[in-house]
């Protein structure tokens, strides 16, 4: 044990274990796992930013060819006015 838990746990004699190991957890546990996950969770973030970023750049730059040419509107128009 550390020394932050041995000073803590030494004047808790009369205490349920279950309070005796929800203060060790939260004294030596908890800043090493909160160390842990914090940098996973930077990590992470800063991965999806990156591929959201990515992914819109690769969107953006796109061409869509979203139209009708030109040639296909005239000859249906014809058709049209041909069949009144």
């Amino acid at each position: 044990m550390s020394n932050i838990t041995a000073v803590t746990l030494q004047h808790q004699d009369g205490m349920p274990p279950y309070l005796l190991s929800t203060m060790y957890f939260i004294a030596v546990v908890l800043p090493k796992l909160q160390a842990f996950l914090s940098t996973f969770m930077v990590v992470l973030g800063t991965s999806l930013l990156a591929v959201g970023i990515y992914r819109f750049q690769k969107r953006a730059s796109k061409v869509v060819y979203d139209y009708i040419p030109v040639d296909t509107l005239s000859s249906s128009a014809s058709h049209q006015r041909s069949a009144l």
